[in-house]
């Protein structure tokens, strides 16, 4: 099953996280031209002292939006 794993650091509250799962699991399905029963999506809020790599949402969506059109 495809599986997108997302990982931030940004509190994110239960209405949010329904929110980005929602969107990404539409985006994920679109993607590989399946339902979004095929699609799998993990949200992990996690604390990171060092952080690695920042993506912002509006980063996150161009990325999609390629992918989309390629």
């Amino acid at each position: 099953m495809p599986t997108l794993i997302l990982f931030t650091n940004v509190p994110v509250d239960s209405v949010t996280a329904s929110d980005i799962l929602r969107d990404a699991t539409k985006a994920v399905a679109k993607i590989i031209g399946k339902p979004k029963s095929y699609a799998m999506i993990l949200l992990h809020l996690v604390a990171l002292k060092n952080q690695l790599l920042t993506v912002s949402l509006s980063q996150l969506e161009a990325l999609v939006q390629v992918s989309l059109e390629s």
